[in-house]
Formats: C-alpha cells, sequence, structure tokens
C-alpha cells in the first residue's frame, strides 16, 4: 500500500519488486541495466555535436535558417568548424554537452586568453560554442544554457588608417607589378568596394558611368550576394571603367560580359586575394610607405573602404553616403568616414 501512496518507488522498492519477480524465474536485472544504459547514451559528445552544427551541408542549424530564407554562408560554417579545434584541444573528445557548466567555459576563455589570442578571436572563438548552446536549448536539446552566465567581452578594435592625399598620389605614380593589382585598388578607392566585392566584378555590372555592385565571392561560397544582401549602384570615374574595360579585353580566357574582370587560371574563378593585397603592399613600399610602417598604421586593402568613405562624407549628405557604402546603419557609416586626421580632395 505504502508504494502506491506515495507515487514514487524507491531504490528498495525496486529491489523488492527485483526479487518477487526473479522468484518467479523473471530476470529483470539486464532489463534495469539496459534502461540505465540507454538513459546514458542520450547524451551528446560535445565536440561531434559542434563540429557538426557548423557543416554547412548537414546543420539542421543552417537548413532552419536557409527555409527561413536567412542568410549564413559557407565561409562563415567554416570558418566557425576550424575554430571549434579550441573546443576540442580543451574538453577532449569524451565531454558530454549536457555536462558543460558554466565555471568550465570561464576555464576554457581563461585558458584562451593565457594563450595571448585577442579579445576579437576570442569573440569568435566563444560564439561558435555559444550559438550551438543557444540552439540546443530552444531545441530542447540541451535543458539550461551555460553560456548564460559568461560576461560580455568589450571592443578592442585597432583603428584602421588611411592614406594621406600625398601618399595616393605617389602610390599611383609608381610602377605595379601586376595590373589586377593596380586597378584592383583603383576601383575599390574610388567606388568603396570590399575585397569580395571587387574579385566579383563583370562587365555587365560596368555601365558608362555607374557600377553596380550586385555580388561577392568567397573562396568557399562562389558567388554570392553583398554583405548586406542588397546591391548598390555608385558613380563610376571614366578612368576607371577605362582600366577594367582593359583587364576585361585582354582577359587570358577571351571576352565574355559574364566572365570575372580580375582573371585568375581558371575562367570560372577570379584571381585569389592574395594577388591584390600583396600587390598593394609591394607598391605601397615601392613609393615610400615601408611594410613596418603599413602595419604601425594598420594600412590594409579593407582601408580603401575607408578612404572611399571620408571622400564622400565630406562632399554628400550622410544617407546619401551610406547608400554608397552599403552600410545597414548610419553609425557604420560614420565610423567608416572618421578619419579627421587626414584631409583629402579629389
Amino acid at each position: 500500500m505504502s508504494l502506491l501512496e506515495g507515487g514514487k518507488l524507491g531504490s528498495i522498492d525496486l529491489e523488492r519488486i527485483t526479487q518477487a519477480l526473479s522468484s518467479q524465474g523473471l530476470v529483470v536485472n539486464s532489463i534495469v541495466q539496459n534502461k540505465t544504459q540507454s538513459i546514458e547514451c542520450t547524451k551528446t559528445l560535445l565536440v561531434p555535436f559542434l563540429e557538426n552544427f557548423w557543416t554547412y551541408e548537414t546543420s539542421p542549424y543552417v537548413q532552419d535558417k536557409l527555409i527561413h530564407k536567412q542568410k549564413i554562408g559557407k565561409r562563415h560554417c567554416y570558418d566557425s568548424i576550424n575554430r571549434i579545434a579550441y573546443w576540442k584541444t580543451f574538453f577532449g573528445d569524451e565531454k558530454f554537452l549536457e555536462d558543460v557548466t558554466t565555471v568550465d567555459l570561464k576555464t576554457f576563455e581563461k585558458s584562451l586568453a593565457d594563450n595571448g589570442l585577442s579579445t576579437g578571436t576570442l569573440n569568435h572563438i566563444m560564439i561558435a560554442g555559444k550559438t550551438a548552446f543557444k540552439w540546443a536549448v530552444a531545441n530542447k536539446k540541451l535543458a539550461d544554457d551555460p553560456c548564460l552566465g559568461l560576461t560580455r567581452y568589450g571592443k578592442e578594435t585597432k583603428e584602421r588608417n588611411i592614406l594621406t592625399e600625398d601618399e595616393v598620389k605617389k602610390l599611383f605614380e609608381v610602377n605595379w607589378a601586376d595590373e589586377r593589382a593596380r586597378v584592383g585598388s583603383l576601383v575599390a578607392m574610388t567606388c568603396g568596394l570590399r575585397m569580395g566585392e571587387a574579385l566579383a566584378l563583370r562587365m555587365c555590372d560596368v555601365t558608362e558611368n555607374r557600377l553596380y555592385v550586385r555580388h561577392s565571392w568567397s573562396v568557399i561560397d562562389g558567388l554570392k550576394t553583398p554583405k548586406n544582401g542588397k546591391c548598390r549602384e555608385v558613380p563610376l570615374l571614366p578612368s576607371v571603367r577605362n582600366a577594367l574595360m582593359m583587364l576585361a579585353t585582354t582577359n587570358p580566357f577571351g571576352w565574355d560580359e559574364e566572365r570575372f574582370i580580375f582573371n585568375g587560371t581558371n575562367p570560372d574563378k577570379p584571381v585569389v586575394e592574395h594577388v591584390l593585397n600583396d600587390g598593394f603592399k609591394e607598391a605601397l613600399e615601392t613609393s615610400g610607405v615601408s611594410e613596418q610602417q603599413r602595419k604601425n598604421r594598420n594600412i590594409v586593402f579593407h582601408s580603401w573602404r575607408h578612404y572611399y568613405a571620408k571622400v564622400i562624407a565630406d562632399r554628400v549628405e550622410q544617407r546619401q553616403a551610406q547608400l554608397a557604402l552599403g552600410h545597414m546603419t548610419a553609425a557604420m557609416t560614420a565610423f567608416y568616414a572618421d578619419h579627421k586626421k587626414n584631409p583629402i580632395s579629389w
């Protein structure tokens, strides 16, 4: 009677029932053990879970985003999987997802910080796990999110500098080893293009006085939409159009308005990024900006986008500048244009 009134079976009660059934020739120990084992097997190994979570082709997280027309690129997933290597090094192969605690994660963060990783890198590594934990809770695969107790990272962004007007003039007066690199910098400087947007350019994107930024190029994703998912239209100087046209007409694979202007070794792919990056750095060195000076000032190919932002922000309304740059917020445009120490005139 006590068993019925209590509503729950304790270990002693289970043992009594087991003995009673065993006396009748029934085997129940193996049943109880198998049940226990099945409960333990419902746990999910942490690292395989994280790796599958970021595998573009099989991830339920990715598929759900795609079904709902949300953007997620293969490159982002590829980078996230690489970051899971840090999780594997710390947690090993036998840690279960369900056993990860906030204390574990704080200890993990400290170990990463002790290795001298930047705040930005730390944040990316942790987000690769945080996103997966949050999804697991939302989909009833995890009861609680251990990441909720973590402290958010502050911003530690190294300021990106731009070249002065005099430096730009000297840069385009020197001989560039690769014409693709020179034209790449030229179009980025005068149209505010990101690296991937420059690589994705085809003559079908070029008109008499306008450039249509319809795509970006990624080694992992191939042709994709620009960063904000929208096409934008920017003014195109005649000299820049001529330079783009010259590259297109001298393409070793022949003329085709659908072919990439910045040709590589494959007719269906543009040149690799480092050709434009390295050409830019080499020309800077030749023009008088040493490699050490470039590093100290944090001048990179993407600095052309900041340069362009500064130029147009001084001449057009903020909303026009935002549209030309393809920024989602006015605050981002203001951030890019904030280079008051280097007055520029065209």
